[in-house]
């Protein structure tokens, strides 16, 4: 079916773009605010394509007709896929980790990280709000991993 070789391709391009941003922060130190950057994007673009996905299958179930046994077997083979072969996850945890780096950094050197025009109650707040971002991804991530 088209949908599904454009997704596969899709995803093959996603793949690419989050490796690159992956190999892009470890050009520089954990201390430096691109890697940190490099790794947000890879994790963004992670989860919206893992995201995309799933609403991908779920649009194909509300269309599949259930009396059709190819339709149903297309389908079954997507979500088969989707829960087993993992080309998005690892590189989402991959991306998750490296933040985690880059958190423990900004933890010790948050007057290295942000630079002016910041106060000092700025960066306190940006690193508080960073902590429970990456404590969103991390249960974003045990979710993933949960069978069912």
């Amino acid at each position: 079916m088209i949908i599904e070789g454009l997704v596969t391709q899709i995803t093959a391009q996603t793949v690419g773009t989050i490796t690159g941003y992956l190999k892009e922060a470890k050009q520089y130190t954990k201390e430096d605010v691109r890697a940190c950057q490099a790794n947000l994007k890879a994790a963004n673009d992670a989860i919206v394509a893992l995201e995309a996905e799933y609403d991908l299958i779920l649009v194909q179930a509300k269309i599949a007709d259930l009396d059709k046994d190819d339709e149903v077997d297309r389908l079954s083979g997507h979500i088969e896929s989707f829960l087993t072969v993992d080309k998005l996850r690892p590189l989402l945890q991959e991306a998750v980790s490296e933040l985690k780096g880059c958190h423990d950094s900004l933890l010790k050197h948050a007057d290295r990280f942000l630079q002016w025009p910041w106060k000092v109650d700025d960066r306190e707040d940006a690193v508080n709000e960073f902590t429970v971002l990456l404590e969103k991804l991390d249960r974003y991530l045990t979710e993933l991993a949960r069978p069912g």
